[in-house]
């Protein structure tokens, strides 16, 4: 559709022009590489949100984006897309597991005196312009950035230990 609106404005400045669409409107699959990179994109940001409110989901495409920035590519070789436009290689000592919990400073001038130094939060990518990271605070509902954080990578217990028992046999389907 978009390239229709377009290619409808350029008549209208150029009369004599023809209009001509590389590829039929609603047909998306005759556009593979780019339609094939889309669905990657979006199959990983649904992956890492799990259980994560939805309204994260702009953060989870960032934060696949910047991933994938950072991975070797055949197209170019195998080297990563940040070393062809950077010109230097990437460094990712700094990926952290999305969603894990991840605890903030907070300074001296916005917290009471006995009052906690970190805050909890849930690590939801990185920040392009800063080197920091995104952080989420369930309570707020709010995206920050922060630099000082420490990371709780470890699987939560509740979540990924599985409560049976290895002799109990009633999950076994009977033929």
């Amino acid at each position: 559709m978009g390239e229709s609106i377009i290619a409808i404005s350029l008549t209208l400045i150029v009369p004599n022009m023809e209009s001509r669409d590389n590829f039929p409107s609603l047909t998306p699959q005759q556009n593979g590489v780019a339609e094939r990179k889309n669905r990657t994109i979006q199959e990983m940001a649904r992956c890492m949100l799990g259980y994560l409110p939805s309204l994260l989901w702009g953060e989870a495409i960032n934060t696949t984006i910047h991933i994938l920035n950072r991975c070797p590519m055949k197209v170019v070789e195998g080297k990563t897309p940040y070393e062809v436009w950077i010109g230097k290689k990437s460094n990712i000592s700094h990926f952290r597991v999305f969603g894990c919990d991840a605890y903030t400073f907070v300074i001296l001038e916005k917290r009471k005196r006995l009052a906690k130094k970190y805050k909890k939060c849930i690590f939801v990518g990185y920040d392009n312009k800063h080197q920091g990271y995104m952080l989420y605070q369930p309570s707020t509902r709010a995206v920050f950035m922060s630099r000082d954080v420490k990371f709780d990578e470890l699987p939560n217990e509740s979540i990924s230990s599985d409560h049976r028992n290895d002799d109990d046999d009633s999950s076994i389907a009977p033929n």
